[in-house]
């Protein structure tokens, strides 16, 4: 199983005083993506965005005997791709301010049939396109509810809930309020 989903993300880090390149792998087993965002493309710009850090501690000024902070842009790119690429939309959102409730996104997100991931890989030679194959979806609260999963099979798709199968159309699949996507290459 875990040779079939998992895949690494690159962290890189560019120091604005000196240049240097700071880079971390991170074995992964799925990509946790926002929900605020009309579809899932927006969601994987927003994860992989560029992102500016204030007060950075990079290593290489440091060994040059500086003590100050500097700025730096942050990168995130997957380095390798699964098989079987697994996205969590994450649908509950937790207030540290106040209540320290959470609550469900309860928000449509749009997903594709087929999901091109080339410009957020590392690799750039070829298109990775992979295909939707499953969705589950949650209904209920945060506290309770219910799961139910839709799979293709031979350019069906089906709905399982519980012990009921039922044949759907394409359109209810993509009009679903999803939390998990699969995808396959």
């Amino acid at each position: 199983m875990h040779s079939t989903f998992s895949f690494e993300l690159q962290s890189c880090i560019k120091c604005d005083s000196c240049d240097s390149i700071t880079e971390t792998v991170d074995p992964m087993i799925d990509l946790s993506l926002e929900v605020n965002f009309t579809n899932l493309y927006q969601s994987l710009q927003s994860f992989t965005r560029d992102e500016k850090l204030d007060d950075y501690n990079c290593k290489n000024c440091n060994n040059n005997k500086s003590t100050t902070t500097t700025s730096a842009i942050k990168k995130l790119r997957l380095k390798t791709l699964p098989q079987i690429l697994s996205i969590q939309l994450k649908r509950f959102r937790h207030d540290i301010l106040g209540s320290f409730q959470a609550t469900k996104i309860q928000s449509h997100i749009n997903f594709p049939l087929f999901l091109n991931v080339t410009e957020y890989s590392v690799i750039k030679d070829t298109d990775y396109i992979y295909q939707l194959f499953a969705v589950v979806c949650h209904q209920g609260s945060i506290n309770t509810g219910h799961y139910t999963v839709f799979i293709k099979n031979n350019s069906n798709w089906y709905k399982f809930d519980d012990s009921v199968v039922t044949m759907v159309s394409q359109d209810v699949v993509i009009n679903s309020e999803a939390y998990l996507l699969y995808y396959i290459v």
